[in-house]
């Protein structure tokens, strides 16, 4: 988990805070020890308290319904194609309630000129078939 944050660190600034479960991947030695070596805080929601991090569970439950339950996969390949067209509806032309409307690249592109990409899935972690 560390590397995908330092190829995001590459490409933008990192947050403050990372907030999460206590999953394994976030509670890890190489986790904690990529923390302290960027200053980024980890702050970890109650076990079973999924509320305390309600954004990214929306997040999830629309990645689940509209993508992982929609579709089945026969390759690794076909995985990754499906998921970046859902990647990029979602950050390219789906507008955001939470972003006043604005779709999340037009979101960056106004609050945050300097980190814009010319692929917003970079900046949200999302991988695609090239990576």
């Amino acid at each position: 988990m560390s590397r995908i944050f330092d190829r995001i660190a590459d490409k933008r600034e990192l947050p403050p805070t990372i907030k999460s479960d206590n999953g394994s991947e976030f509670c890890s030695g190489k986790m904690l020890q990529w923390s302290a070596k960027t200053g980024v805080e980890l702050h970890f929601i109650a076990p079973g308290k999924p509320n305390q991090n309600a954004v990214v569970e929306s997040f999830n439950g629309r990645l689940r319904d509209e993508l992982l339950n929609e579709h089945s996969f026969p390759t690794i390949f076909h995985a990754g194609a499906a998921t970046e067209a859902w990647r990029s509806d979602y950050s390219d032309r789906r507008p955001h309630t939470t972003l006043n409307g604005m779709t999340l690249r037009e979101f960056l592109a106004k609050h945050h000129p300097a980190n814009s990409l010319s692929r917003v899935g970079r900046i949200i972690g999302a991988t695609s078939p090239s990576r």
